[in-house]
């Protein structure tokens, strides 16, 4: 149950960054390379406090790189994600993190061996279903067609399992605390590669000074947030398994509605989402199949 709570408590607190995210790309038209950039840097800085609290411990080399390259994959989900992001709404390229599970269930069962029973699969195939529901879109000829930002959500996706299955690895050989440095480093790592792109750097340099001191103060909140919710989501991996708690982590469209409804009607000066009948009744019942999807994975 300890794993649960804290596998439920992760999609929660990240739905508040899905917000601030989308309030920063819409509001100041930051680019998602800065975004990406300033969240490894901020997991850098964490990471060498961690070192300080708790000490660098050296592992056997293969755990280490493991633990690296999750940090990699954490950080490679930044760039589609905000590019998703700056094409939909938040209320409905949230529910597509719902295909994770996927990537993970597969790769629980290949590589790490992990099993759930028949209920948590028939959960899981729910709570899919309500990903697929939010992933398409009716055109004005009546054809559906998958939304804009669907590639990208997939391929957020996909490393979004990699780094869960890797850092499940790693959490399964090695002290939850202990390991947390290795993955700000691969973080760090993943986000100075970015720098070297052609144009990158002269990019970054360009949008820091345009951007007005505060942006800096909330996308620092941001990222406090964002780390909170990361970790503990890899905390629920020291009780649970790593398909569990991907599943579990779709109850984050239920948060992102609840929260998208409340700042549309009562604080529209803050975002303002589409919230027509058809469109609101469409994510409802993706969040009532995600609810009743994570009951039979608790059962």
């Amino acid at each position: 149950m300890l794993g649960i709570f804290f596998a439920l408590l992760s999609p929660a607190i990240y739905a508040v960054v899905n917000y601030i995210d989308k309030f920063l790309l819409d509001k100041y038209d930051i680019p998602a390379l800065v975004l990406t950039v300033y969240s490894g840097t901020i997991a850098l800085l964490v990471s060498i406090l961690l070192i300080i609290i708790f000490g660098l411990h050296i592992f056997p080399l293969a755990v280490i790189m493991v633990i690296i390259l999750s940090g990699v994959f954490t950080q490679l989900v930044m760039l589609p994600y905000f590019k998703a992001l700056s094409l939909e709404d938040t209320s409905t390229v949230i529910p597509l993190f719902q295909f994770v599970p996927v990537f993970v269930i597969i790769g629980d069962t290949l590589i790490l061996g992990e099993k759930m029973t028949g209920l948590q699969y028939g959960g899981a195939i729910l709570v899919i279903l309500a990903g697929i529901l939010l992933s398409i879109k009716k055109t004005k000829n009546n054809i559906f067609k998958p939304r804009k930002a669907f590639g990208y959500m997939m391929l957020a996706c996909l490393f979004s399992a990699l780094s869960l299955l890797l850092f499940k690895y790693g959490i399964s050989v090695q002290n939850f605390w202990q390991i947390l440095p290795y993955e700000g480093m691969g973080i760090a790592l993943c986000t100075v590669c970015l720098l070297f792109l052609p144009g990158k750097f002269k990019l970054l340099k360009k949008e820091t000074n345009r951007l007005p001191k505060k942006v800096f103060l909330l996308m620092s909140i941001d990222e406090a947030v964002y780390i909170v919710s990361r970790y503990t989501g890899f905390f629920a991996l020291a009780f649970i398994s790593a398909s569990l708690v991907s599943v579990l982590g779709s109850t984050q469209p239920l948060f992102v509605l609840l929260y998208g409804t409340i700042l549309s009607l009562f604080f529209p000066f803050i975002l303002k989402e589409k919230i027509t009948k058809q469109l609101f009744t469409m994510k409802l019942v993706a969040v009532v199949l995600t609810v009743l999807g994570v009951a039979l994975i608790s059962v």
